[in-house]
C-alpha cells in the first residue's frame, strides 16, 4: 500500500490570501493529497505569496532559500509559489532566476488552474 501524497501551504499577506489557501488546500485535496503535519513529510509545498510589503517578500525568499536543501535531497518533491509575488512579471523573473528548484509559479488570476498546472508539473511537462 502507497501512503497518500501530502501537502503543506505557507500563507503570507492578507485575508484574501487566506482565503485562495483555503481553496488551494480544497484542490489539493480533491486531487487526493492530504494534509502535511510538517515540511519534511510534505510531497507537495506552495507558498501562497503577498506583494505589498518588502518584509514578506523577503520572507518569501528566505524560505525558498530554505527549500532548496529539502529539493536536492528530495527531488520528486513539488515547490510551488503563487498570489500576488508571481504577478509582478520582475518578481517571477527573479523567482526563475534565484529560485530555479520552484517547480510551479502561478498568480492569483489563474488559481482556478492550478489542479491542471500541478497534473502538467507532475507530467514532467513543466
Amino acid at each position: 500500500m502507497t501512503r497518500p501524497l501530502k501537502y503543506l501551504i505557507y500563507t503570507f499577506g492578507c485575508q484574501m490570501n487566506e482565503r485562495d489557501s483555503e481553496t488551494l488546500a480544497g484542490f489539493c485535496e480533491k486531487m487526493g493529497y492530504v494534509q502535511a503535519k510538517g515540511l519534511e513529510e510534505a510531497d507537495l509545498i506552495i507558498l501562497n505569496t503577498c506583494c505589498v510589503r518588502a518584509n514578506a517578500e523577503n520572507r518569501i525568499y528566505g524560505h525558498l532559500g530554505n527549500l532548496k536543501p529539502l529539493k536536492e535531497r528530495r527531488p520528486d518533491l513539488i515547490i510551488a509559489v503563487g498570489g500576488c509575488m508571481p504577478q509582478e512579471p520582475s518578481e517571477r523573473e527573479r523567482i526563475k532566476a534565484v529560485h530555479p528548484h520552484v517547480d510551479l509559479i502561478f498568480g492569483p488570476q489563474n488559481l482556478h488552474e492550478f489542479p491542471f498546472l500541478l497534473e502538467r508539473v507532475l507530467r514532467g511537462e513543466g
